[in-house]
């Protein structure tokens, strides 16, 4: 339920407050240090343009968050739904450790693609 409830906080906290428009809004340590971008620089602004409905800037932003999102709305899903057999077969899918395992190894080969193709 706190997870839930953590991501309905920061949704609304980005679909209000424009991430690049805000200084409060954490910035990339990597990104400020080395110039080179995270697997998740742009997920903020990313959020912020499809919560308005700006799916090509979001695109643009980091492509990553498309891939992201069903596991995510999988996780919430699984830890929302009362007990029952829908609850642990989508909670035994979402920590399922070759989910885990190709979502990081997705996500670290992600951040070297981006920086190589410069996206």
């Amino acid at each position: 339920m706190c997870l839930a409830i953590g991501l309905m906080a920061w949704l609304a906290m980005t679909a209000l407050f424009d991430p690049t428009a805000n200084a409060w809004a954490p910035k990339c340590l990597l990104h400020a240090a080395t110039g080179l971008q995270c697997p998740s620089c742009g997920f903020q602004r990313a959020a912020h343009a499809l919560l308005h409905g700006r799916f090509v800037e979001a695109w643009n932003y980091n492509w990553f968050l498309f891939l992201v999102l069903p596991y995510v709305a999988a996780l919430v899903v699984g830890e929302c739904l009362p007990g029952g057999p829908w609850r642990e077969r989508i909670r035994a899918f979402t920590h399922h450790r070759y989910v885990l395992y190709a979502y990081l190894t997705l996500y670290f080969l992600w951040g070297i693609l981006r920086n190589i193709w410069g996206i």
